[in-house]
């Protein structure tokens, strides 16, 4: 639960950054977690379908994992978030993701292999 300092703290952040803010159910350095899906745009087939249990930083910077829904390795992600505009990098090799935060879904594109994918992350109420 916030304090009303910590909330004051969000919305000065929030007043005083042009490049930075976290929707409202997203407060800094608080663990979300997202179901993921993916499609080749062209064949309709997908590989991206797991959890991703990731963190929004104050400073814009995303950091966490990434679990295959049939795998129970862990992988690395990292990114970043501009305004509503969201980068993230699953692994070390893999493609940028890249698209836009909206109403608390990630809603992006990738290009691997000079094929386009199309990349959707729901949150997952249960898990918050």
């Amino acid at each position: 639960m916030l304090s009303i300092a910590g909330l004051a703290l969000i919305g000065a952040i929030a007043a005083t950054s042009d490049t930075f803010t976290v929707e409202p159910w997203y407060p800094p350095g608080q663990l979300q977690f997202f179901h993921t899906s993916d499609r080749d745009v062209e064949s309709g087939t997908g590989d991206l379908e797991g959890s991703l249990a990731i963190t929004f930083g104050a400073d814009g910077t995303i950091s966490g994992n990434y679990r295959p829904v049939d795998d129970a390795r862990m992988i690395d992600v990292h990114g970043s978030l501009k305004s509503d505009r969201i980068s993230l990098f699953i692994g070390i090799d893999g493609p940028p993701i890249v698209g836009v935060l909206q109403h608390g879904r990630i809603i992006a594109y990738a290009l691997e292999n000079d094929r386009e994918h199309s990349f959707v992350a729901v949150p997952e109420p249960d898990r918050r």
